[in-house]
């Protein structure tokens, strides 16, 4: 089945040889899914995929939000469109940098406030991948995004 496999995707519109994943060549087949941000990739045979793994492909970068032992030939995994590149301190001078995914989660906006001021209360949610730099990332840290 794994030759079969092989031998059948090089054809495959979707194949990409030259993909990475954490910046290392690792071919992958990569399939639409019905949101336009998203994508599903499909490992080759004996190839791992781990959430929190970054993609490169199609000249984007996209995270690997779960994965699936769809059975015993190959992983798959549903990956999103990085949408922006973070940049934050870990306790020195020295700027951290990864690509991920920032997502309202939600699709409304909250007002809190009192009579005199309101303001607008959205919380994000933030996909990065897990290295020595995220790991020390921590509950409630403040991550500022936009541009001055």
């Amino acid at each position: 089945m794994k030759e079969a496999f092989l031998d059948s995707v090089v054809e495959n519109p979707g194949y990409e040889v030259y993909a990475t994943r954490n910046g290392i060549v690792q071919p992958m087949l990569f399939t639409r899914s019905d949101v336009q941000y998203k994508m599903n990739a499909t490992m080759m045979p004996g190839d791992e995929l781990f959430p929190g793994d970054i993609i490169e492909a199609y000249g984007e970068h996209w995270i690997c939000i779960e994965t699936r032992a769809m059975n015993v030939i190959q992983k798959t995994g549903l990956l999103w469109l990085c949408n922006y590149e973070f940049k934050w301190q870990n306790f020195s001078a020295e700027i951290c940098t990864s690509y991920g995914v920032l997502d309202s989660g939600v699709y409304s906006t909250t007002k809190n406030g009192d009579e005199q001021l309101q303001y607008l209360d959205k919380q994000f949610k933030v996909y990065l991948p897990f290295n020595e730099d995220t790991e020390k990332i921590f509950v409630d840290k403040r991550i500022a995004t936009g541009y001055a």
